[in-house]
């Protein structure tokens, strides 16, 4: 028996019920763990784009440098989450969720000392495998170790936890910018403090269920199930479906092509990875200090400041959604979420189109409002959305590899972003560049309002019918099909 499975039967408190009807502590420490990896992607994530701007003179960074400074990670995060599905599946979605703790602290230390570039990019790119890695069995981990009813809640915390690891990175920024003359390598070093308590929390946590189940271990199955599904009747209908589904051979990717059922679900899992990314979050996560500077900021220490500000209301503005996506569900909030994108992208390219004839004051002013705007919208659905749907969306045998797949295609999207943004707008000036990011928000609206499921309330192992019998739920489900 593996060790962590004493969690379950030495931790009784974690069962009592939490401020949330449906919600155990045990939930919420799940939760918490993996909120953790959230904030570990955002807070390396906002880190960067303060300390770019310092990085420039250590290291007399070129405008091809800076982007390579900003992509070494997000290569590691693509390899990452190449390898993230079928490691989970080998060796567990919590030993994977300790590995990644492990390597972010190891390598955020060597990437707060790294005396040469080399050193440093090689540190960055493989913190990257680390956020990879946490990236995708983060919000899978949850997922598999929360009820339905609560699962949107919680697994939007790994959004919610990102959004808070880019706010602290910013003020983190901030604050060795302003008062230890731009200390990049104490920026950098603060990392280690999230990667330990996350290390200390998934120790303390089991596996998954369906983890243990496909492992051939029944009885540690049901013994986990016990905590994670409080109705009898639910807990024992999921055990069930979950050893139905499992006695069929484990999925293969070729399998996504030779079924149209799951065909769909792959290229919405792909879409949805292009979407988050392609519709220019990095953008203003990686480069809003160099956009502030563009717009009339020319302080780095200001033109940090304003960032660490918009990522306080960026941060509330998240939180909001644990109200919204398990109740209005995860289709409406979505669509009123790229629309606000769409506009704000099209504010941006306007703003930049009469820089000339505005204030230098006045630009600074509008550029800091449509960029909060950008973050509120996103914020209120495509950012948190994407982890929650991601979770939801792939049957049982195909979850581990449809998962990776997803957030493979995600980090390629932020490479892609993140290593032209600014050859694009020497080439293109930024409202060209803008023009096309505004294009492709508006093309993502119109594949969410044709494409997306309503997965609010629906069980996991329902997923495989939906997909299998033309996008409509079995008739036991908690709640009628939203889809349409």
């Amino acid at each position: 028996m593996d060790n962590h499975s004493t969690t379950v039967k030495h931790h009784p408190q974690l069962t009592e019920r939490g401020m949330f009807i449906g919600i155990t502590r045990f939930h919420i420490a799940v939760a918490i763990a993996g909120a953790l990896g959230g904030l570990l992607e955002g807070f390396d994530a906002g880190v960067i784009s303060g300390a770019l701007l310092f990085l420039k003179k250590t290291f007399a960074l070129t405008r091809v440098l800076q982007e390579i400074a900003v992509t070494s990670v997000l290569v590691g995060a693509l390899i990452g989450a190449i390898i993230a599905g079928p490691l989970s599946n080998a060796i567990g979605r919590r030993r994977v969720m300790l590995l990644g703790a492990v390597i972010f602290a190891v390598f955020a230390l060597t990437s707060a000392i790294a005396p040469t570039l080399p050193l440093f990019l090689f540190s960055r790119f493989v913190i990257g495998i680390a956020v990879g890695l946490v990236s995708v069995v983060g919000s899978l981990y949850v997922s598999e170790l929360v009820p339905p009813a609560v699962r949107g809640i919680l697994v939007a915390g790994f959004q919610i936890a990102l959004s808070f690891g880019l706010t602290a990175a910013y003020w983190v920024d901030y604050s060795f910018a302003r008062f230890d003359h731009g200390n990049w390598h104490a920026m950098f070093a603060v990392g280690i403090i999230p990667a330990v308590a996350m290390l200390v929390i998934v120790w303390m946590l089991p596996d998954t269920p369906r983890w243990h189940m496909m492992r051939g271990r029944p009885i540690m199955a049901a013994q986990i199930m016990n905590v994670v599904e409080p109705d009898p009747a639910r807990r024992e209908e999921d055990l069930a479906t979950m050893e139905t589904e499992l006695k069929q051979e484990r999925g293969r990717f070729s399998e996504f092509f030779q079924n149209s059922g799951l065909r769909q679900s792959l290229w919405f899992g792909i879409g949805l990875g292009l979407i988050q990314q392609l519709t220019g979050i990095n953008i203003v996560v990686y480069y809003s200090p160099i956009l502030f500077q563009m717009a009339g900021l020319q302080t780095p220490s200001t033109a940090i400041l304003v960032t660490a500000v918009i990522g306080v209301v960026t941060l509330i503005a998240t939180i909001s959604i644990i109200f919204f996506v398990d109740r209005v569900g995860r289709k409406p909030s979505l669509l009123v979420s790229l629309a606000g994108i769409s506009f704000a992208m099209l504010m941006l390219g306007i703003l930049f189109a009469v820089k000339s004839f505005v204030p230098t004051q006045d630009m600074g002013v509008a550029a800091f409002i449509i960029i909060l705007l950008y973050h509120i919208f996103f914020a209120f659905g495509v950012g948190p959305l994407f982890w929650v749907y991601v979770a939801e969306i792939y049957p049982l045998r195909f979850r581990g590899i449809g998962t990776s797949t997803s957030h493979t295609v995600a980090w390629a999207g932020n490479i892609v972003v993140s290593m032209t943004f600014l050859s694009l707008v020497k080439a293109l000036g930024a409202v060209g560049t803008f023009t096309i990011y505004t294009i492709i928000c508006i093309l993502a609206f119109f594949f969410i309002w044709g494409w997306a499921p309503e997965t609010r309330g629906h069980r996991l192992e329902d997923m495989m019918y939906y997909w299998t019998h033309q996008r409509q739920w079995p008739n036991n489900t908690i709640q009628a099909e939203q889809t349409e």
